[in-house]
């Protein structure tokens, strides 16, 4: 759009205002400023046009599935599984190219009707209903599930030969992001394509910690969220309501929330030489700590006062602890 402008004369100096329009471009119209038009000479090279990710809902577009030749991310189609949130930030911290199809979870919707007349069956016909939109070969299977564009010929690999891999819980999670990891190493010792459980100094190009360190972190996550018995599992609010039967949406008592915030702020304050989970680099273990941390950050505050993650949950706690320097 055209950028307009309006003088003014004001003690015999000129203000000049700049009224630009509120339309926003189109990513069209953006590429059309960027890129030469045919047969219209250039003083620069062309850029090499970028594959845009190929992302379908299934739910939309029944049984769409993504290309056999290119890694697949089958996840929750609404950003609120924990789990599918590890498997897609590890494929954009490695940098690989993948497509993504977008799944309904079984247990993901809510539906308020039938959970006030007591209906189960609609929600049976319901998940049944969006299942069958699925592509065949994941029917039934837990999310988020990874499908490698190749076959695992590694004997030592209790999984050999198997393309489609799930990591919807702690282990099988574990197990996936030590596969991505496995299957597109570091070669060059840079961070085109990170270790995600060795990983490098951005200085030294030296190992920051050892993988058993970063496993022994990723395992710490596990003891210190609230267990089964005691939260409420969703995959909507994963570690947020109480168990116990009652108003669907109690939260947690105040006191377990402080708990697990001032075990992460004690183990952020581990390593030393850096900011993350286990030093000065980003690893596999801050892709399991970093998607409860996130949410807590919002979601906590609003249940208790005062109650604010970055920092801890102890008073003496301020703006130099680990928890506000972690990323």
């Amino acid at each position: 759009g055209k950028i307009y402008s309006r003088t003014f004369r004001k003690k015999k100096k000129n203000i000049v205002i700049l009224m630009v329009p509120t339309t926003i471009p189109t990513w069209s119209d953006l590429q059309s400023a960027l890129f030469p038009l045919p047969n219209q000479p250039s003083l620069t090279p062309t850029p090499t046009p970028i594959k845009k990710p190929f992302c379908v809902d299934c739910t939309l577009h029944p049984k769409a599935d993504g290309s056999p030749d290119h890694l697949t991310l089958y996840r929750e189609r609404n950003g609120w599984c924990m789990y599918s949130t590890r498997a897609w930030l590890a494929l954009e911290i490695k940098g690989i190219e993948y497509d993504t199809v977008l799944v309904d979870a079984e247990n993901d919707g809510f539906d308020f009707d039938a959970w006030k007349n007591d209906d189960d069956d609609d929600d049976d016909d319901n998940r049944s209903q969006e299942n069958e939109k699925r592509p065949s070969h994941i029917l039934n299977l837990p999310l988020p599930l990874v499908r490698f564009p190749f076959h695992n010929n590694d004997d030592d690999d209790d999984d050999a030969g198997k393309l489609l891999q799930g990591g919807a819980d702690e282990q099988s999670s574990l197990t996936l992001l030590q596969k991505i990891d496995k299957y597109f190493p570091n070669n060059n010792n840079n961070n085109n394509t990170p270790s995600l459980f060795q990983p490098l100094n951005p200085t030294t190009h030296k190992p920051t910690c050892s993988s058993t360190d970063v496993t022994n972190m990723i395992h710490a996550f596990s003891k210190a969220v609230p267990s089964s018995s005691e939260t409420r599992m969703s995959p909507r609010a994963g570690w947020l309501f109480r168990s116990e039967e009652g108003y669907r949406l109690d939260a947690l008592p105040r006191e377990r929330f402080e708990m697990f915030l001032d075990d992460a702020e004690r183990y952020l304050s581990l390593y030393r030489d850096g900011p993350f989970f286990c030093g000065c680099s980003f690893s596999a273990a801050d892709i399991v700590w970093a998607p409860l941390l996130e949410r807590y950050a919002f979601q906590l505050p609003l249940f208790y006062s005062g109650l604010e993650p970055r920092g801890g949950s102890s008073e003496k706690n301020n703006s130099s602890n680990n928890s506000n320097r972690w990323p």
